[in-house]
Parts: structure tokens; C-alpha cells; sequence
């Protein structure tokens, strides 16, 4: 089960930004997380262990998003007014 939860909640972010970043998309994301990702309680403990890690992977989606945002710049969004401007926002 987590392979498919680590598919689903990781890879497919993983594989979207990088399509997003190979076409130059110049837009917004928006990603739907769930609550309780970075705190931790018997509750998240009890859901990670019966779906598969499901917080832990969309943790780690979290992260590759921010990385992206902070690594990749549009061209033609860089200017005086908006240096550094993100291919991606968070």
C-alpha cells in the first residue's frame, strides 16, 4: 500500500513539477495538503501506520514544492520590479 501512497501523494507532485519546469510554466500551484502534516500525535501516528505514510509523503511533497519555488526563476518574469520572481509559489 505505501508504494502506491508514495506514487500518488509524492511521485505525482515530483512528476508535475518537473513538466511544469521543463515547458517554462510561469503560473501558480495549489496544492491541497491535509492537516497534521508536520505535527505529530497519536492520531497521525495511527493514520500513517493504516495508509501508508500517507503524511509522511505529502511532507516530503511540501518540501519538493518549496525547493522549487526557491531554485527556479521565469525569465520573463525577472525585472526591476520583481527580481527572482519563482517559476512556482508557495
Amino acid at each position: 500500500m505505501e508504494r502506491h501512497i508514495r506514487e500518488t501523494e509524492y511521485g505525482g507532485v515530483v512528476n508535475t513539477l518537473a513538466a511544469a519546469q521543463r515547458v517554462g510554466f510561469g503560473g501558480r500551484f495549489l496544492y491541497m495538503t491535509a492537516s497534521s502534516v508536520t505535527s505529530r500525535s497519536w492520531a497521525t501516528v495511527l493514520l500513517n501506520l493504516y495508509k501508508g505514510n500517507t503524511l509522511v509523503w505529502r511532507e516530503r511533497a511540501e518540501h519538493e514544492i518549496r525547493a522549487a519555488a526557491r531554485v527556479h526563476h521565469h525569465p520573463s518574469r525577472d525585472s526591476a520590479h520583481r527580481p527572482g520572481a519563482n517559476v512556482l509559489s508557495w
